[in-house]
């Protein structure tokens, strides 16, 4: 992987003079990532998500009070798992409209949250 700026590369090379089709491909740093209380995660959300995980117990539940499979490998391979996280289907990236939509929530376990993180960040 290499850095942009001018700084020095593994192979010795710079960046330096090279322009964007040079650098096609190459990832970018990312910005560091606000604190949880500063991305919406308060004394409010903690209480909102008690009460919507004790609404919704099981992996992979919605608002609907349906079992969803986009994101929950227990509703794919049919296991039943208690609720972990109080999940946002769209990230809400700061949007506290998107942040607070009860239709952007779901149920997952520790598990299915962690898989589904992971594919968000990459």
């Amino acid at each position: 992987m290499r850095a942009l700026d001018g700084i020095e590369q593994a192979d010795g090379d710079s960046n330096l003079g090279r322009d964007e089709d040079d650098l096609a491909g190459v990832m970018l740093p990312r910005e560091p990532r606000q604190n949880s209380y500063r991305r919406g995660y308060t004394k409010a959300w903690s209480a909102y998500a008690k009460t919507w995980k004790q609404a919704h117990p099981l992996c992979g539940e919605r608002a609907d009070g349906r079992l969803h499979a986009a994101h929950s490998r227990c509703v794919r391979d049919g296991r039943t798992s208690a609720v972990a996280v109080t999940d946002h289907i769209t990230p809400h990236r700061g949007n506290p409209a998107l942040f607070w939509d009860e239709s952007n929530h779901q149920s997952l376990c520790a598990s299915c949250h962690n898989a589904k993180s992971q594919t968000e960040r990459t």
